[in-house]
């Protein structure tokens, strides 16, 4: 079976500015209040914007074993949950068809990580839109054990 950690399907309801998400990592894992939202969206022309949601998810403290579903249910309101936006990062515009949507799993995520992450944006989209759910092992930095085991990055493209 596929192995989906890390990956996410769903939709994103233009209304109501809700994303639902169905993502691979076990159910019961942590609380909503525990993950941190940030906008990485990227202003691409003065008419196109490339939409980006990154979750990170800070426990357990080791990597997840292979996954074959997506257990975890998470809602994401755009109107009432608290979404960290960089200054001058464009609104998540869910008109849009597409949302490059990224979960993190880093124990000790820094402003120099998301920097790092952001500027891989366009290779994640990349890859994400070739494989509708794929691992990343790019973000590996050091000694895992003393950088906030496990670094990882998984993508997905979430579609409206």
């Amino acid at each position: 079976m596929t192995d989906v950690r890390y990956t996410a399907i769903g939709y994103s309801n233009e209304i109501s500015k809700i994303l639902t998400l169905e993502i691979g990592i076990p159910a019961n894992v942590v609380p909503k209040n525990e993950l941190d939202f940030y906008n990485l969206s990227v202003k691409l022309s003065e008419n196109h914007l490339l939409n980006v949601l990154m979750v990170n998810l800070k426990r357990p403290e080791t990597e997840f074993q292979a996954m074959a579903s997506y257990e975890y249910k998470l809602d994401i309101n755009l109107n009432t949950d608290t979404i960290i936006s960089e200054v001058n990062v464009p609104e998540l515009d869910l008109s849009n068809s597409e949302i490059l949507f990224l979960l993190v799993h880093d124990n000790l995520l820094s402003a120099d990580n998301i920097r790092e992450i952001k500027s891989d944006i366009f290779k994640y989209y990349g890859m994400a839109k070739i494989k509708s759910n794929y691992i990343s092992e790019a973000y590996q930095k050091g000694d895992p054990i003393l950088g906030g085991k496990p670094r990882t990055v998984g993508m997905s493209i979430i579609k409206r």
